[in-house]
């Protein structure tokens, strides 16, 4: 076996020999980090929609890791190397990685959270990450074999594990529901310190890590239960990085002192898709009549505040495979007037998701501009289950959404002629021939040719009215240090290296973020006798349903197709042949959005006097039912410390708990949950 880096790695990997990882800046303080969503648990087998949350990365380690020029860097593992028919890569383990009880990291735990993501059973959303790996072997204890099925670009990516300590969690039989998924022992650069459920996660800094101690003492996760929440903690410059910042919401901060934004190409495009078999809309001039009339770069600056892009097509400006010059429909009223006069008769039904709004604000924009050339527009906002129930049935003439890239590319469910959520009926051999090409080139310069040849190509048949690209930003306070200009990745993939000078520190209550928005939101409440609207992000969109059913669905390997015929065939069945490979493949069967139940009335146990005379300290961990009503109506004990007084006032404080009720695809369904008291409580 040769140690070397095929040529398909070589313009986003860094060598593969071993790589220190040092940081710097002062050491102490607490970093205070908004994120608007709080994980359910801190297993890395279980992402929020096959998405690793920044709580848990920091928790535990990969195998390797991007640096700041957008590099894969060794982490876990110090280097790797392919086999001579790139069907396989070796990892060759640290030696000073360790579990935080002091055990050794090792190939053994790579495997067996590999054979636990692939077990059906665990329910991973992973599994579709891994669905192209064939086989995992630990050859000794620090070398670790992956094994695929074909030769694929993305190999590295997809054999990237946060493996668990096999040790601890080798007796675990029911691993989504396991105590352990709250109660982590990771190899991570932070370890879990503070956990109030629904509040806020605190780590402190791993003095062990294998990387080095990092420069933070404490970083403070808070998850507000709404933007304005955050707006207000900012005023008081109580917070210090926001991820993800809407947008749409920017000029609500724009007189706060002592923030800067940092913004970075977005890597997410809304767009209008049509029902290319209905008519008039499989007219290719009606669908760029319709996209001309549409000012685009208007409704970036009327909505996103400038921070924003003009979509160019199917792949987005944060990509590497990005073609900024493949051709932009332009703005043009008075054309898309005259090529629609002849279609005013038809009533456009225009579908959007109601929980989002900057959808919804696109969906506005989008109706009067058709309407100010003449059409009639139908909008509905629907829920999200209703929403994405439509797409499926393929009842709409166009619908509003978005979909977002990450590092691997394959547009195949959206953009392949059989794909998966290819909803509009979409169909072009040449762009299937594309995909299947770029998917599988080694050669990332041969493959960006590839993507945009498939970008331009997509954007000429317009399939798509392709609208805007919202740019990412985050919001940092000035105090914050280790953010540089050139670093191509986010601030929360790093925020285990950022640091804030001695001098620039501030004590803040973590326990009281949140608290001033919610005492104005009820005395706010008092005086209009109502309800106040928070503008809060929906908990679960459409596209976020959309991808973790494509993560979590069964692969199933296509037949071989059969030898050609030799002889001639008759033209009938030639004709019979091309006129099926036309028909549209039967819509797939819609997703199963589910949604957890979300605490909304936290109650603190009272902590027992015959507990607090022997200084009683520990967990209960107790599984919740929760009804449609949001109430609890089942309380099982999962785990306790062994002091019965407290297991029961566990219980007690459970049965007083309210949630906003677990919902499947809308409809309020009873489930269970996990969650644990802390005694002495916090």
């Amino acid at each position: 076996m040769k140690r070397y880096i095929p040529l398909f790695m070589l313009l986003f990997l860094a060598c593969g020999k071993k790589e220190e990882v040092l940081y710097k800046g002062e050491r102490g303080g607490t970093l205070v980090v908004a994120l608007m969503e709080e994980p359910s648990n801190l297993n890395p087998l279980y992402p929020p929609f096959g998405v690793q949350s920044p709580v848990v990365e920091k928790l535990f380690s990969s195998l390797h890791m991007v640096g700041p020029d957008g590099k894969v860097r060794p982490a876990l593992a110090e280097s790797w190397e392919y086999s001579e028919d790139l069907r396989s890569i070796t990892y060759y383990l640290r030696r000073d990685a360790k579990w935080w009880d002091g055990k050794p990291v090792t190939a053994e735990d790579i495997v067996f959270t590999y054979n636990l993501i692939k077990d059906p059973k665990n329910n991973s959303p992973l599994y579709g990450i891994v669905k192209y790996i064939e086989k995992v072997e630990a050859l000794d204890e620090h070398r670790v074999r992956f094994t695929f099925t074909h030769v694929f670009a993305d190999e590295l990516l997809c054999s990237n594990i946060f493996p668990l300590p096999e040790h601890i969690w080798k007796k675990e039989t029911n691993i989504k529901e396991s105590f352990l998924n709250y109660e982590p022992t990771g190899s991570g650069p932070y370890r879990l310190d503070v956990w109030k459920q629904g509040e806020r996660i605190e780590l402190v800094a791993n003095k062990n890590f294998w990387g080095g101690r990092p420069p933070l003492d404490r970083i403070c996760f808070w998850f507000p239960k709404a933007i304005d929440a955050v707006i207000e903690e900012m005023k008081d410059e109580n917070v210090h990085l926001i991820p993800d910042f809407p947008p749409i919401e920017v000029e609500k901060i724009k007189n706060i002192k002592n923030y800067t934004l940092l913004v970075q190409p977005g890597n997410s495009y809304l767009y209008i898709g049509w029902n290319l078999k209905k008519y008039p809309f499989s007219l290719k001039k009606v669908r760029e009549a319709l996209t001309m009339a549409i000012d685009r770069k208007g409704m970036i600056e009327k909505l996103l505040h400038g921070y924003g892009e003009v979509a160019r097509g199917p792949i987005v400006p944060a990509s590497w495979a990005y073609d900024p010059d493949v051709p932009v429909i332009p703005y043009d009223k008075k054309k898309a007037r005259e090529v629609l006069k002849g279609y005013r008769k038809h009533t456009i039904n225009l579908i959007v998701e109601k929980g989002d709004p900057l959808k919804v604000a696109v969906a506005r924009e989008v109706k009067r501009a058709f309407e100010d050339v003449g059409m009639r527009v139908r909008l509905e906002e629907l829920e999200t289950p209703e929403f994405v129930k439509r797409l499926f049935a393929r009842k709409f003439d166009g619908f509003i959404l978005s979909w977002k890239m990450g590092r691997r590319l394959d547009p195949s469910p959206v953009w392949s002629s059989d794909g998966i959520y290819n909803f509009i009926g979409y169909r072009n051999k040449e762009v299937d021939k594309l995909i299947e090409e770029g998917v599988l080139s080694l050669d990332r310069k041969r493959g960006k040719k590839i993507w945009s040849e498939f970008q331009r190509i997509v954007a000429q048949d317009v399939p798509y009215s392709f609208l805007i690209v919202p740019n990412n930003i985050t919001v940092v306070h000035k105090s914050v240090k280790g953010i540089e200009k050139e670093d191509r990745r986010r601030p929360i993939e790093f925020v285990d290296a950022l640091w804030i000078p001695a001098g620039e520190r501030k004590e803040i209550d973590l326990a009281s973020l949140g608290k001033k928005w919610e005492e104005m939101q009820l005395a706010m409440a008092k005086r209009k006798k109502k309800p106040v609207r928070v503008s809060a992000p929906p908990r679960v969109t459409a596209e976020r349903a959309l991808e973790t059913a494509l993560l979590t669905r069964t692969v199933k390997k296509k037949p071989a197709p059969p030898p050609a015929e030799k002889k001639e065939e008759k033209k009938e069945e030639v004709k019979k042949e091309e006129k099926k490979e036309e028909a549209p493949p039967p819509p797939p069967p819609e997703p199963v959005i589910r949604e957890e139940p979300k605490l909304k009335k936290f109650v603190v146990p009272e902590y027992p006097e015959a507990a607090r005379l022997v200084g009683a300290e520990g967990r209960v961990y107790v599984r919740v039912t929760v009804g449609v009503d949001g109430k609890v109506t089942n309380v099982e004990v999962v785990k306790d410390f062994g002091n019965p007084a407290c297991t029961q006032a566990a219980i007690e404080a459970a049965k007083k708990l309210e949630f906003e009720p677990g919902k499947i695809n809308g409809v309020p369904t009873p489930m269970s949950q996990v969650i644990f008291y802390e005694f002495p409580p916090r």
